[in-house]
């Protein structure tokens, strides 16, 4: 098998066969045993919560990692965006594991203690959700938008431009990751109006969409230096 093929074939398992797999997974252990799923799934450092720390853990990583290897070979405006990806991804996975509380499972005292509706080490749980609900919005917005409609409107012969005309093309999201995006905006909708009518299994759809976020944006960044690159062999 070439290396090739083995990009491909690695590529389509990250983009669509994974996310399928594990989504089918997770949906009949909950169909199956909802207690199980509550408890060593989703319960407080199960393997969802794990998953989800691994996976944005990574993207923290891998942000890292472009930022100090492409940030001499980019404009001002890219060097931010990269500076923003590098704090927003460890903005999130210390938020995701309360900055360690959750595995070392100190008390909450100070601030923490009078400002956090959960009595948790983090920000996202105090009042206004200025910083989880507002946030969240526009990565939601942000993935509908690029991780669905346009990848649409791209293969109906539309726009097509925004993916190496336009100014906005280095920012735009694989459309590889199309698959992911749907995966993540469709199973929280399947949860909100189906679950009372028995056709969803009795989990938290909202705990299965936050990790398809974080496999959307450690994709979504895995993919950055391609694309600095194609940029640099247009600019010579």
């Amino acid at each position: 098998m070439s290396d090739t093929v083995k990009k491909h074939f690695f590529s389509l398992f990250l983009e669509i066969i994974f996310p399928l797999l594990l989504l089918a997974a997770l949906l009949i252990i909950g169909t199956i045993n909802v207690n199980f799923y509550r408890t060593y799934i989703a319960g407080e450092l199960g393997f969802l919560e794990n998953l989800q720390f691994t996976v944005i853990g990574l993207a923290f990583v891998f942000a890292l990692i472009n930022g100090v290897k492409y940030f001499n070979q980019v404009d001002l405006q890219k060097r931010i965006f990269l500076l923003l990806l590098i704090l927003g991804s460890l903005y999130v996975a210390g938020e995701e594991i309360s900055w360690g509380q959750h595995y070392f499972q100190w008390d909450t005292s100070g601030i923490f203690a009078d400002i956090n509706d959960q009595n948790e080490t983090n920000l996202h749980n105090t009042a206004g959700g200025w910083l989880d609900q507002k946030p969240r919005a526009l990565l939601q917005l942000g993935i509908i938008i690029g991780g669905i409609l346009f990848p649409i409107l791209y293969w109906t012969g539309k726009k097509r431009e925004i993916y190496t005309d336009s100014w906005f093309a280095f920012y735009m999201p694989p459309r590889s990751l199309f698959v992911i995006a749907v995966i993540a905006e469709t199973v929280r909708f399947f949860d909100k109006f189906l679950k009372d009518f028995g056709w969803f299994p009795r989990v938290r759809g909202a705990e299965i969409q936050e990790f398809y976020y974080y496999l959307f944006i450690l994709l979504y960044i895995l993919y950055l230096p391609r694309k600095i690159k194609k940029q640099s062999e247009k600019q010579h």
